[in-house]
């Protein structure tokens, strides 16, 4: 695993442990102690329901087996344990907007429609087990990826649309802050994903353009503080998996193949939000 993945992994797990923490701080109050009684001439806000978030943050992508096949050609090949990087901040940056909305009767429960725009490259100076049938003959050896791939990358990248429920806990509640200031959250949800490939395997490049790819599955934790009523900051460690077809040309068909890989990437996140 990379070490790369891993530091992102530890970051992401470290929020989820602040989270567990928070929570159990928000709940070790005595149950039975009265609720603090409002200052006179004080009212009680209700509460905020819908806001809009915006973010970005660094991205790593743990590795995966790389598939290639062009049936005109005859390829039909694995590269055994991958390994990609996300380069959040080359091009393209990494980055994702929020539209959720919590329910006024239950407030700890949430749902948000999330777009999040995220990239793979290959790492092409790396060498692999390589096995299966290029160009219609057998293979079985290592050699570096760049041998035979020019460019294998989804830079424009991969672009996810996802439904996540949450669910958070109010800390430092207030008349002023009824949800609490501070709100630790966990959540998750079914995520479609549409990928931008710039592909060239052995000198044959493909039509660059936006594809429709599959459906994968996120997972999320972090907490939100609110610097005013209306405006906060967040962090957030996500977890995102699915898979990744990507085009790439075949011999007369500059679509007519495919290259399959894993997406399992870690990201940590942090931006602002907005609530109404």
């Amino acid at each position: 695993m990379p070490s790369s993945f891993r530091r992102i992994r530890s970051r992401a797990v470290f929020c989820l442990a602040l989270l567990s923490l928070s929570s159990v701080a928000a709940h070790a109050q005595d149950p039975t102690a009265p609720a603090e009684a409002p200052s006179a001439g004080s009212t009680r806000r209700r509460s905020r329901s819908f806001y809009i978030s915006l973010y970005t943050g660094s991205t790593s992508s743990q590795s995966s087996d790389l598939r290639l096949t062009q049936p005109r050609l005859g390829t039909d090949v694995t590269y055994r344990d991958v390994s990609f990087e996300g380069r959040p901040f080359t091009g393209s940056p990494y980055y994702g907007l929020k539209v959720g909305y919590f329910l006024p009767k239950t407030p700890r429960v949430g749902f948000e429609l999330e777009f999040n725009h995220a990239k793979m490259y290959a790492k092409l100076g790396e060498s692999k087990q390589l096995t299966g049938t290029w160009q219609g003959q057998p293979v079985n050896t290592v050699e570096p990826l760049s041998d035979r791939i020019d460019r294998y990358q989804i830079t424009n990248g991969i672009n996810a649309l996802s439904f996540n429920i949450l669910y958070r806990v109010p800390v430092i509640v207030s008349d002023k802050y009824p949800d609490g200031r501070l709100q630790p959250y966990i959540g998750g949800g079914p995520q479609y994903t549409a990928l931008y490939s710039i592909n060239q395997i052995d000198g044959l490049g493909v039509s660059e353009k936006y594809h429709p790819n599959g459906w994968g599955y996120q997972l999320f934790g972090g907490a939100r503080y609110l610097l005013n009523t209306h405006l906060g900051a967040f962090i957030e460690g996500k977890y995102q998996h699915g898979d990744a077809a990507s085009i790439i040309a075949d011999q007369g068909d500059d679509q007519g193949g495919r290259g399959d890989a894993d997406i399992r990437m870690a990201q940590l996140a942090g931006g602002l939000f907005y609530q109404f």
